[in-house]
């Protein structure tokens, strides 16, 4: 369909061709082992982020973890929830700005493992070590900073 005022032709919306879809895989369930699973996994990309990448994406949950620590319930506050909810987004939007940060998070399951903990404190906290493992690896793989 011509338009009198432009040059060019409009075209319907075809998605970002920068990121064809792919078949999305089953993302598999949070290990028992993930200590070992972050060993394993910063052994071979811990080139792929920076180590203040890393930090920042912690400190994000480091206040929830810091609450829900002392707590004995078993469900997390509504306040914690939020601020899961906000660390969701930051992580897409790291993503969204860098490629390697992107294969990185989808690589350690990030966003999917961190939708799994829903009101459940104790995979909060589970989640959180995971993610204290990865920058503890990442730094002694020799990961970059900056």
């Amino acid at each position: 369909m011509a338009y009198p005022n432009n040059n060019y032709q409009k075209r319907p919306f075809s998605g970002n061709r920068d990121y064809p879809r792919q078949a999305e895989e089953p993302v598999p369930d949070f290990p028992k082992d993930y200590v070992d699973f972050a060993e394993n996994l910063m052994k071979t990309r811990f080139r792929q982020i920076t180590t203040s990448k890393l930090r920042n994406i912690l400190s994000l949950l480091m206040d929830v973890y810091n609450t829900e620590i002392l707590r004995t319930e078993t469900e997390l506050l509504e306040e914690s929830k939020v601020k899961l909810q906000m660390a969701r987004i930051r992580i897409a939007y790291e993503c969204g700005r860098d490629r390697n940060t992107k294969e990185f998070v989808e690589g350690a399951h990030l966003l999917p493992w961190l939708k799994a903990v829903g009101s459940s404190r104790e995979q909060a906290i589970r989640y959180i070590h995971y993610l204290e493992a990865i920058v503890a690896y990442h730094r002694f793989w020799g990961g970059r900073e900056n």
